[in-house]
C-alpha cells in the first residue's frame, strides 16, 4: 500500500492469479516473462523474453516465435502487448503456438504513464483488443476491467508524485514519498465504494482459446 502502483497492479495480479488457478497442467508458454512471477509447479513453464533475460528459457521477438504449431496447452502474456511495435502479429503468433482450444491468458493497459521507452507503442480499449484477438483466431471468454474511476486518477496523481526529484527516485526520497502513496491508496479505496465507474479504465485482463472450441475459457465468476 505504499507504492504508488499498488491499487491498479493489486488487481492485475489477483485477475492473472484467478485464470492461472483453472490451469492445472499442461505445457505453457510465458510470453515476456520476466522473472516468472506467476510460475506454478505442475505447469510446464517455458519463460520467453527477450535478450539479456537471465530468467527465460528463450530468447527472441514475440512476432516471430521460436516454436512449432500448436506446441504449448496455454500462453501467458501480462503487460507485454503495448512493447510489441505490431501487436497483431504478436496475437497471431500466439495463436499459432497454440494447439487447437488453448487458453490465452493476456493482460494489457488502456492508460499507463510512458515507460519502457523508446518502446511503448500502444494503448488498448477492451473493443480494440476484441477486434485484434478475432482477428488472430481468438474466442474471447471474459474481460475484467481493473484500475476503473478514482483508482485510474488516483494512479495518475500518484505517477506525478513519484517524478517529484526525478527517476529512479533515492531512498531516502521514496521514504519521505511512502505516506503519501499511503494515504491517496487509502483514501482511493473508500472513494471507489460511493463513486463507482467502470468506463474509465486503466488495464485489462482477459481469457481467451485459439478457434476449435465454441467458448472462451472465463476467468471464475465473482
Amino acid at each position: 500500500m505504499f507504492s504508488p502502483e499498488w491499487l491498479n497492479l493489486r488487481e492485475n495480479f489477483r485477475n492473472v492469479e484467478d485464470a492461472l488457478d483453472r490451469v492445472k497442467s499442461g505445457r505453457l508458454l510465458d510470453l515476456g516473462c520476466g522473472s516468472k512471477p506467476f510460475r506454478r509447479p505442475g505447469i510446464d513453464w517455458v519463460g520467453f523474453d527477450v535478450e539479456g533475460n537471465p530468467f527465460a528459457d528463450a530468447v527472441g521477438s514475440a512476432t516471430n516465435l521460436p516454436f512449432a504449431d500448436g506446441s504449448f496447452d496455454h500462453v501467458l502474456s501480462t503487460q507485454v502487448l503495448e512493447h510489441v511495435d505490431d501487436p497483431q502479429r504478436m496475437l497471431t503468433e500466439c495463436a499459432r503456438v497454440l494447439r487447437p482450444g488453448g487458453t490465452l491468458i493476456l493482460s494489457a493497459p488502456q492508460y499507463w504513464e510512458l515507460h519502457e521507452e523508446p518502446h511503448d507503442y500502444f494503448r488498448f480499449t477492451e473493443h480494440g483488443l476484441r477486434v485484434l484477438l478475432h482477428r488472430a483466431g481468438f474466442v474471447v471468454g471474459e474481460i475484467r476491467r481493473e484500475g476503473c474511476g478514482v483508482k485510474l486518477a488516483a494512479l495518475a496523481f500518484n505517477s506525478a508524485i513519484a517524478q517529484i526529484g526525478g527517476l529512479p527516485n533515492p531512498t531516502w526520497l521514496k521514504a519521505l514519498k511512502a505516506p503519501v502513496y499511503l494515504a491517496v491508496n487509502v483514501a482511493t479505496l473508500l472513494l471507489a465504494l460511493v463513486l463507482p465507474n467502470r468506463s474509465d479504465v486503466q488495464n485489462y485482463t482477459l481469457v481467451a482459446s485459439r478457434a476449435g472450441r465454441t467458448e472462451g475459457d472465463p476467468l471464475p465468476a465473482r
